[in-house]
């Protein structure tokens, strides 16, 4: 799955997402690598269930989402 975004007015943006429910905010000052392959494990908020997918400069405005489950619902969230 690809998504998109629109830059807002910061330099970093951070995209989560979780299965079935809305994905756990993340704690100002914490620094949190990011894993788009979900299949692999990929990298959570630590103590949630929340992916984090994409973290990083605002220059890039797309991430490649990889090994979502099919009929799955989704939620994401980026700021």
């Amino acid at each position: 799955m690809r998504i998109i975004w629109n830059h807002g007015d910061g330099s970093k943006k951070i995209v989560l997402m979780q299965e079935g429910k809305a994905p756990a905010l993340p704690k100002d000052g914490m620094a949190y690598k990011f894993n788009n392959d979900i299949s692999a494990g990929g990298e959570k908020i630590p103590g949630t269930s929340t992916y984090v997918v994409f973290n990083g400069v605002a220059d890039k405005s797309l991430c490649d989402v990889k090994g979502l489950k099919p009929n799955t619902k989704i939620l994401f969230y980026g700021l």
